[in-house]
């Protein structure tokens, strides 16, 4: 444990409060300075926020009898406010990226200002001086993998085994889970950074449990320097799962398959690691289907089939283009530009537009991508259809989803088809080898992954094209 037990139930049991003997904000690029103490804390919600007492202030703004916003443009990083405080044990916390609001008529000392933060960083007073870079973090959300390791537990009358660990090591990669009743742990060593960590667990655990776990402390040693991070999280989030296509309990000939999930999780760092682009495809295509699947089910299908045609446009497209151009539409494309550049009666300007616009046949939609890939056995029959009638549906909806009775009957079905189909896109990219639960088939069939040709491999994990910023 790398930070104070009583500070982590603290966040938890959402009691935490930090009392500071010194407190100031400041603005570089204005010269603003708010100084004073105050208390950092945490709400019901999950969210942390500040109450600094300020007993001085220099260059502050002229107060224009109505409330202020500082930063006035929040997105300019050179108006960012930062908050540095100290603690009555003398630990510094500093914080940037929050806003406030001016006081209406004066800047008068004392007065109060407050603010919600996203997160509170620190160095912890003690910690091991090690070499090795890794990262430790708690979250709360339900996560259950399969174990491979057990802890002993003792009371004053009985003993016991339970078996709430995963340990999973290959070559310089190890990361170690503890689930506990009220919170889970997570330790990981790599030469990842506590972010990006954290990223490829989070992307684990929704893969094989459908949840999104929110840190709310993390740490991070690098070559003995250690940093702390408290997070401020949403409380709403934290009981959601969303559809998850390797769950802990999946069984394979009556045995949990284990080794599958511990060879994702090292999939996925190793991939982060080789190719961060495809790997940020991946994680903000799945981020953007799960929150999507917590709103309407109008929202919920458009969030779906749009980060399935970002995967598309991100992965398959390239080595599709590359690899199954049909020669049919190339020398259909041939004998139409010959018989155009022979017609008569028609102006220069017309006959250069239209032969420009003949090689666009040729060009790889999503649609025709998800036609390939259907008709090399790796996505399941009708995917393209499917996929194109709920992206219609949600995008052109004639009522509200909800109050169409159609929706349980013919709408249900695709968005079970796509989902399969969006856990196959990702799967694929990986180059996970394993099974999968196929949500659009009787009784939830488990499956084994389709293989992709080499070449898809081959053409895009080793030259990426940048990621889809399509929302």
């Amino acid at each position: 444990m790398l930070v104070d037990h009583k500070l982590c139930k603290s966040i938890r049991e959402l009691t935490l409060q930090i009392d500071c003997t010194e407190m100031e904000i400041t603005q570089e690029c204005s010269g603003l300075k708010i100084s004073g103490y105050g208390t950092i804390k945490i709400n019901k919600n999950g969210c942390l926020y500040f109450e600094l007492i300020f007993t001085s202030t220099s260059n502050t703004p002229r107060p224009s009898g109505f409330f202020k916003a500082i930063p006035a443009d929040t997105i300019d990083p050179a108006q960012n406010l930062k908050l540095t405080a100290r603690d009555i044990l003398g630990i510094q916390y500093t914080t940037e990226g929050f806003s406030i609001r001016t006081p209406p008529f004066s800047w008068d000392a004392p007065n109060k200002i407050a603010s919600t933060i996203q997160n509170l960083k620190f160095t912890p007073k003690h910690f091991p001086d090690t070499a090795s870079k890794r990262t430790y973090f708690e979250f709360t959300e339900s996560f259950k993998p399969p174990c491979n390791e057990s802890t002993e537990t003792k009371t004053a009358t009985s003993e016991g085994v339970s078996w709430n660990r995963l340990t999973i090591k290959e070559g310089d990669i190890e990361a170690k889970f503890l689930i506990q009743n009220k919170y889970n742990s997570a330790y990981l060593k790599s030469s990842l950074s506590a972010e990006e960590a954290i990223e490829c667990v989070r992307l684990y655990a929704g893969l094989s449990d459908g949840v999104f776990i929110q840190p709310y402390i993390w740490t991070q040693n690098d070559n003995g320097e250690e940093t702390a991070t408290i997070n401020s999280i949403n409380n709403a989030y934290t009981h959601y799962q969303y559809s998850n296509p390797i769950p802990s309990n999946l069984a394979i000939a009556g045995k949990v398959a284990i080794e599958h999930h511990c060879r994702l999780l090292v999939e996925l760092i190793l991939l982060r690691i080789s190719s961060p682009d495809r790997f940020n495809s991946l994680y903000n295509n799945w981020t953007k289907a799960w929150h999507s699947g917590r709103s309407t089910n109008v929202v919920a299908s458009l969030g779906l089939t749009t980060a399935i045609e970002g995967l598309l446009n991100d992965i398959y497209i390239k080595p599709i283009k590359a690899n199954y151009q049909n020669q049919k539409i190339k020398t259909t494309i041939i004998e139409a530009s010959s018989l155009i550049k022979e017609l008569d009666g028609l102006e220069s300007a017309t006959r250069d537009y239209i032969l420009n616009s003949l090689p666009y046949m040729a060009n790889i939609t999503p649609k025709k991508a998800l036609d390939v890939l259907e008709s090399i056995s790796f996505l399941p029959e009708n995917a393209r259809k499917t996929w194109s009638k709920l992206r219609n549906y949600c995008s052109h909806p004639k009522t509200r989803i909800e109050e169409d009775p159609s929706f349980d009957s013919k709408t249900r079905s695709d968005f079970s088809s796509c989902i399969d189909t969006f856990h196959l896109l990702i799967l694929g990219a990986i180059g996970h080898q394993g099974y999968v639960i196929m949500f659009n088939t009787p009784d939830r069939k488990i499956v084994e992954i389709p293989i992709l040709p080499t070449f898809f491999h081959t053409n895009y994990l080793t030259q990426p094209d940048k990621p889809s910023t399509s929302l």
